[in-house]
């Protein structure tokens, strides 16, 4: 069996999400962090991670900073709308 270019995507993209972590974690002190939007809402977390596969129809149009920042930029407005309004000024 052979793996697919997903595989390979997911591991690298564990691996730098759990540098990133950590390099997050030695520069704040006592940085929680969560995926449960309710915990970031109403709990001590400070930051909220998410995730969010951008393709098809909700696919952006390329931006000069490329397309990984428009889907980015996409994802975040997505996300920002399915938040409450006192969320955002967490931002």
């Amino acid at each position: 069996m052979v793996a697919g270019a997903g595989s390979g995507v997911l591991a690298t993209g564990v691996a730098r999400t759990a540098w990133v972590l950590a390099e997050l974690a030695a520069r704040i002190a006592g940085l929680v962090t969560t995926t449960q939007a309710d915990a970031w809402l109403h709990g001590p977390a400070r930051l909220l991670l998410a995730e969010r596969f951008v393709s098809g129809t909700g696919k952006p149009v390329p931006v000069p900073a490329g397309q990984h920042a428009a889907d980015a930029v996409t994802y975040v407005f997505s996300l920002s709308g399915r938040l409450p309004v006192a969320a955002m000024a967490r931002w």
